[in-house]
Formats: structure tokens, C-alpha cells, sequence
């Protein structure tokens, strides 16, 4: 039975951030791919590394304004692997994982860490099966919120405005002023509906899906996720363009996809399959 891997178990939850709870609205959860660590080292060498940058591509994404994210990292170590000092090793390999993650995740992500050694193995450690399984680090964040935006009415209306000048509008002032939840989404379509925005609206929708049809990934992302609160006539016109897009970009569009649980994005569940079977 190899043993060449670290018993380590690292779980990365979401936890509550230090503000009232009415100010965020959670989102779904998500689970990422093991790190595994050689034995007796706390190194990031390549084969790390190159996972870490995959947690931390999910990362990002999760924390693209106006996200926030509290994450406790949990680190078991294992003593039947033949690790000297689990409980020490354990927490420098923590350490590692959140000293590296914090360089490359630059948002508001708050880690804590808590090590506890061989006390707490994940698996049963008197098996061969056990401590193999034992020998990873799992990521498992949940509960990502969405900091409540209570002037999100007016950032729309900023970038309406911008439209309606003809102002270059950067990406990331995009994203701001898509909406994230329904109540936003129903400040979002009233601008449709007001005489003196509508027609800066309407270029807005044009421009989004502009960038869409692009492959502009970050814009495709937050796009996908306004399937969860898009209504009335609005649906016809999105679900339409998602079509579109899926024959535009179908590989791009199955790679975003395969950021998602099965369980997200539950409006475009027919579409996931058709197009990325």
C-alpha cells in the first residue's frame, strides 16, 4: 500500500463574517479537488501548486465584488502514516495552504485556521483504505454570501447614464450592475420600465450580451447566474440568447458549466445537458 502521501484532511468551509446577518444573502455551495502533500512535508511543490491554482481560479470567482467569503481551514494529520509531530505539521501545512491562497486570491477572504493533528482523522486510520484516503487535503467551501448592496440602484443608474453618453464602461462596472438576487433583480428590470432610462437599458442588455457572444468569461459567469431571478418577458428574451450562445461558445460555455454543482443553475439544466453531453 503506498504510503508516499501526507494523512492530512484540510476542510475549507464558509463561515459567518463579522457583520448582521441581514446584510448577506448566501449562495450555493462548492466543493474542489484534493490537495495531496508528500510525507513528512509541508512543501507546495509543482503537483500542488498546480491544484492550488485551481482552488484559488474557484476562489476568485466566488469573490468577484460584491462577494464576501469567511472560510475555516481545518487541517488532521495522521500518525499511522509514520509522521513525526502530526500535530505541528498538520498546522505548518495549514499555514501553507493560507499564505498561498491569501498571495492568490486578492479579495475579501477571511481563512482560520484550526490543526488538529492525529486526533482527528477523517477516515478510519486502522485500515489500509482509511489512511490512504486520509492521505489528502479536501476543500470544501459553502455558504458564500452576497454582501447586501443597499445603493445598488444607484450603480445602475451610474452605468445607464455612462450608456447613455456613449462612455467606455469597464467589465468590472458590468458586473456590478447585474443583478444578484431577485430583490435586485426586480430595482434591475424597473429601469425598463422608467421612460427617461429604458432606452439606456436596453443598450445596457445589448452590450452585456455583446460581451457575452465574445466569450468574455467573467461577464458569461454572473450572465449564467441571472437565470436564477430573470422573469416575465425578460426569460424569453434571455433563454433565447442562451441558445445562442451555446452554439456560439460550446466549449466555453461547458467549461463554466463544469464550475457548477448539477444542483445550479436548475433553469438551464436542460440546456447543461444538450450541450455538454
Amino acid at each position: 500500500m503506498k504510503r508516499g502521501l501526507l494523512i492530512l484532511f484540510c476542510i475549507l468551509c464558509v463561515t459567518s463574517v463579522q457583520a448582521s446577518v441581514s446584510k448577506y444573502h448566501p449562495r450555493e455551495s462548492w466543493i474542489l479537488d484534493p490537495i495531496n502533500f508528500e510525507i513528512h512535508s509541508a512543501e507546495l511543490g509543482p503537483r500542488q501548486m498546480e491544484q492550488l491554482l485551481k482552488v484559488a481560479k474557484a476562489l476568485k470567482f466566488m469573490l468577484n465584488e460584491p462577494r464576501v467569503a469567511g472560510l475555516k481551514l481545518t487541517a488532521h494529520g495522521h500518525a499511522n502514516a509514520g509522521e513525526r509531530n502530526a500535530m505541528k505539521l498538520s498546522r505548518k501545512r495549514a499555514k501553507a495552504v493560507k499564505r498561498k491562497l491569501n498571495q492568490l486570491v486578492k479579495g475579501r477572504l477571511i481563512i482560520n485556521i484550526e490543526a488538529y493533528g492525529a486526533t482527528k482523522p477523517y477516515y478510519d486510520p486502522t485500515t489500509d483504505d482509511g489512511i490512504e484516503k486520509n492521505g489528502s487535503v479536501r476543500f470544501t467551501a459553502s455558504g458564500v454570501f452576497y454582501e447586501k448592496r443597499i445603493n445598488y440602484p444607484a450603480t445602475v443608474s451610474r452605468v445607464l447614464k455612462k450608456v447613455g453618453k456613449n462612455k467606455k464602461i469597464s467589465d468590472k462596472e458590468i458586473i456590478r450592475a447585474i443583478p444578484k438576487n431577485s430583490e435586485e433583480a426586480s430595482q434591475y428590470y424597473a429601469f425598463d420600465y422608467n421612460s427617461t432610462t429604458s432606452n439606456q437599458f436596453r443598450a445596457f442588455q445589448r452590450l452585456v450580451r455583446t460581451k457575452v457572444d465574445a466569450g468574455n468569461v467573467e461577464i458569461l459567469r454572473e450572465y449564467l447566474l441571472m437565470s436564477d431571478t430573470v422573469d416575465g418577458y425578460f426569460a424569453e428574451m434571455y433563454f433565447d440568447h442562451i441558445e445562442g450562445v451555446a452554439k456560439k461558445q460550446k466549449t466555453l460555455l461547458c467549461q463554466i458549466f463544469d464550475e457548477f454543482r448539477i444542483t445550479q443553475l436548475k433553469r438551464l439544466i436542460n440546456t447543461r445537458i444538450e450541450v455538454c453531453r
